[in-house]
């Protein structure tokens, strides 16, 4: 893993970005328009084509979730995880080599257990998550160890904004005290400073209906990039 930021850093124009992170992005931004956490993931096969998508749904009521080929999403619930939610997509289907799934933040314990069940053959996060984040079951709990997934991250082009981007995100003012903000703040000062002024001023919620790319663009500026 990487050391935490030193100052502010280049943010990547959206457009520059690979396309699988533009997804994943897009989900993320899906999740933030409708008050959950601007947490997106895909999973692709070997060729690279989409094999499902998911996002956070924490915020919202869970009263009338869509299905896609039949499948629920998960809504309104402790479990309405990114990452189960597009695990749910990808049902029982089985490729090799096996699914990759990326995902904008760093997997918590249920969503690292969650891949290890649904046999994916590695997870690639853009941003640690400094409270939840579990990336290191896959090489300290022995049935991850033996089966996988193997797990990278995180992505130097993407993290400093997305870290910023799930900071500006919290609505509850409770959370900008106590250990979950302390360790931002400890880690990565920069993101903690940004995200939580950001959540002040709810500039962000201001482009956000202008599209992922708006809003990718605010975080640019707000943390100094240069283009």
């Amino acid at each position: 893993m990487r050391e935490p930021e030193q100052g502010a850093a280049r943010v990547k124009p959206y457009g520059e970005l690979p396309s699988v992170w533009q997804a994943c992005l897009e989900q993320a931004w899906e999740a933030f328009l409708n008050g959950s956490l601007p947490i997106g993931a895909v999973i692709v096969g070997a060729g690279g084509q989409v094999l499902a998508v998911g996002r956070n749904r924490l915020g919202e009521s869970g009263e009338h979730a869509p299905h896609v080929h039949g499948t629920p999403y998960i809504e309104g619930s402790p479990l309405a995880h990114a990452e189960v939610n597009a695990i749910l997509q990808l049902g029982h289907r089985r490729t090799e080599p096996r699914p990759v799934l990326y995902t904008t933040t760093e997997p918590c314990p249920l969503c690292m257990g969650a891949s290890r069940m649904a046999g994916l053959g590695r997870v690639v996060f853009a941003s640690r998550d400094e409270w939840a984040g579990a990336a290191v079951m896959a090489e300290r709990i022995p049935y991850l160890q033996e089966m996988g997934p193997s797990v990278e991250g995180p992505i130097s082009d993407l993290e400093l904004p997305l870290m910023t981007w799930l900071l500006a995100a919290h609505g509850n003012q409770q959370v900008r005290t106590g250990s979950f903000i302390d360790r931002w703040r400890e880690r990565h000062p920069l993101a903690a400073e940004v995200g939580l002024r950001l959540n002040t001023s709810q500039a962000l919620r201001q482009v956000a209906a202008n599209g992922v790319e708006a809003v990718w663009s605010a975080l640019a500026v707000e943390l100094g990039s240069t283009d």
